[in-house]
């Protein structure tokens, strides 16, 4: 990637981020509602994820994008599945293609198997970019929202190189901690207006990274 237009990127953000205001403190209030909530040794998982989740939030329910509904379903059907699912996604340790692999096929597992029963709905809504929005919610310090166009367009823009050695999803995760560690070098020399912004960037600083990249905005036209 070139270091320059990369630079450039964020200086540029970070100019306006004055507009953003509204967009992402409600991104980061619906992380909070997440963190917040979000316990795998509740006996009642399905009202767990309720909690935990705004259903009705366009991060979890927009046009044929339905994935909390899904999910409520899946642990009605299968709670302890549920419950594994995601404590295999969480563990840092394991190897990260493997992790999204499995979750995403116990997905698919669940939603083959539980639409005689329960879940009448297809398909599950469940794919990389809700992934990542579990994870970035848990690890708001690791991983950002993903959107492929997205990053497509982003690389396009710093100039990266189209082909790379690392899969596409763990090329993604290494290029967001570059960029937020240079950004990390500009925020401290810039004056924000709004005093949410810090707190912000204190507790999920991956938040702005997927601003940087277009992906808060993509939330907002879908």
């Amino acid at each position: 990637m070139n270091l320059t237009l990369l630079k450039a990127r964020i200086h540029q953000y970070l100019s306006r981020i004055d507009q953003r205001a509204e967009a992402l403190e409600d991104l980061y209030q619906q992380q909070q509602q997440y963190v917040t909530n979000w316990d795998l040794t509740v006996k009642d998982i399905n009202s767990m994820i309720d909690r935990s989740t705004n259903i009705d939030h366009q991060l979890w329910s927009r046009s044929n994008y339905y994935p909390i509904e899904s999910l409520i379903a899946f642990a009605t059907y299968g709670p302890e599945m549920v419950r594994d699912s995601f404590r295999d996604l969480y563990v840092e340790h394991k190897d990260f293609s493997g992790r999204v692999d499995r979750f995403l096929f116990h997905m698919n597992w669940l939603e083959k198997n539980s639409q005689e029963s329960i879940y009448k709905k297809t398909p599950h809504y469940h794919n990389e970019s809700t992934v990542f929005q579990y994870l970035s919610f848990c690890y708001p310090h690791k991983y950002a929202l993903y959107d492929s166009k997205d990053f497509d367009q982003f690389l396009n823009d710093i100039a990266a190189k189209k082909r790379s050695n690392l899969p596409p999803l763990e090329r993604f995760v290494k290029v967001c901690r570059i960029v937020l560690k240079i950004f990390k070098s500009q925020w401290e020399s810039h004056h924000f207006e709004n005093d949410q912004f810090p707190v912000i960037y204190s507790q999920y600083p991956m938040l702005l990274v997927s601003d940087l990249m277009g992906t808060v905005n993509s939330y907002e036209r879908k």
